[in-house]
């Protein structure tokens, strides 16, 4: 079955060599927010991440690193904290040029 870690088996009893389930892990889902661990990855420990997929063992995402593009990360769930959801700011009205308390300029 090759060496994804999505698909490969642990040994553990009950364990099949199957996709990972696309369900939530402590409140992590796609489209969290997460904080990788200093302790677990002292690379990107404090870095946010955008979950964009989930596994059995953990997750994956990107960490955006300004004016360089986007690195992408495989982090088990004992790597991560959740911080919140992301919400695409196209998807709903922050604030509309007529609206008086809008910040100038918008």
């Amino acid at each position: 079955m090759g060496n994804d870690p999505a698909t490969r088996s642990s040994g553990r009893p009950g364990d099949a060599q199957t996709p990972a389930s696309r369900s939530t892990h402590a409140g992590v889902s796609i489209g969290s927010i997460v904080q990788i661990d200093p302790a677990h990855d002292s690379r990107w420990g404090g870095c946010l991440l955008i979950v964009t997929d989930l596994h059995a063992w953990g997750v994956t995402g990107y960490v955006r690193i300004p004016r360089r593009g986007d690195a992408y990360l495989r982090v088990p769930f004992r790597g991560v904290a959740l911080v919140g959801t992301s919400v695409p700011a196209w998807s709903q009205s922050v604030c509309v040029p007529d609206d008086p308390g809008a910040p100038d300029g918008l």
